[in-house]
């Protein structure tokens, strides 16, 4: 057979297969298979799908570049280490470790903003993307629905504050001074003009915000109201602080108070109202000379 092959030829290698000679399937339009077509036509060897399937998927990773190799790389070698594919699968395989990639935390960013500023009911996947400088489809690629995406800004929120609680945590063994560091977390709310705690503004309209962030928005109080309890009930112990009730109720007494205390001071554009409040509450729970 001539080293050459005619578009009949080419056409005809798919007769005798018990297959129509074009071969109508999606993947069999595109130039890769066109090309392997005609490289078996010109090499005298019977060209089916079947054949073309299989040579496709002897190919590598490699060979197929990292967004065809998604799917195969899952069972083998990994990606480049600085792809968007090794990313995400660092994110889903990584122990739970939060990595995520720029855009995504820029996405985030932009709609824990627009929470703090506007609540639930006024965030919206324009207002992310005119923010982020990006298309709507590319915040629904990483955030397929508005309360899928509200509900992973409260669990960063809640992680990055957990981790705020737990430098207190090692920064003193001193349970007053402990209360004092944890009621600064929210004085830099203020200092930082980010309005309101982000639970505590989402509290508000607790029974009109979808049950997975209602979820997420009970969640921070409750780690809140625990946290507050085993120092509450540390200082007691020492001697350093005064309980006139129930551990869990005074916990409940410091949180609520503190809130309290930057609704006021942002309702009335006063931080030095958060600083009275907060020293008479503190002030209620010290030991008694």
């Amino acid at each position: 057979m001539s080293q050459t092959a005619s578009t009949g030829d080419n056409l005809r290698c798919m007769r005798g297969t018990g297959l129509p000679s074009r071969v109508r399937h999606p993947a069999s339009a595109s130039h890769g298979h066109r090309r392997r077509r005609s490289l078996y036509a010109q090499r005298g060897h019977v060209c089916t799908y079947r054949t073309l399937v299989a040579d496709r998927d002897r190919r590598t990773p490699a060979q197929k570049g990292v967004r065809r190799g998604r799917a195969a790389w899952r069972d083998g070698p990994a990606p480049p280490t600085g792809s968007r594919v090794a990313l995400s699968a660092r994110i889903r395989h990584n122990g739970g470790m939060s990595i995520a990639p720029p855009t995504e935390q820029r996405v985030l960013d932009a709609a824990q903003h627009l929470l703090q500023m506007h609540g639930y009911h006024g965030l919206s996947y324009a207002a992310v993307a005119a923010v982020v400088g990006l298309r709507k489809a590319s915040v629904f690629h990483y955030f397929p629905t508005k309360d899928g995406l509200a509900r992973a800004v409260v669990a960063g929120y809640r992680a990055t504050v957990r981790g705020k609680m737990a430098a207190i945590d090692e920064a003193t063994d001193n349970p007053a001074e402990k209360l004092v560091r944890y009621v600064d977390l929210y004085r830099e709310l203020l200092e930082r003009r980010e309005h309101m705690c982000l639970c505590g503004l989402l509290a508000a309209a607790a029974l009109t915000l979808p049950a997975s962030v209602q979820t997420e928005m009970r969640g921070y109080f409750t780690e809140h109201e625990a946290w507050l309890g085993e120092v509450l009930a540390a200082g007691n112990a020492a001697a350093v602080l005064h309980l006139a009730g129930p551990v869990a109720v005074a916990a409940q007494l410091v949180l609520a108070g503190v809130e309290g205390a930057l609704l006021v001071a942002r309702a009335h554009d006063d931080d030095a109202r958060f600083t009275t409040i907060t020293t008479q509450l503190l002030a209620g729970v010290q030991a008694r000379p």
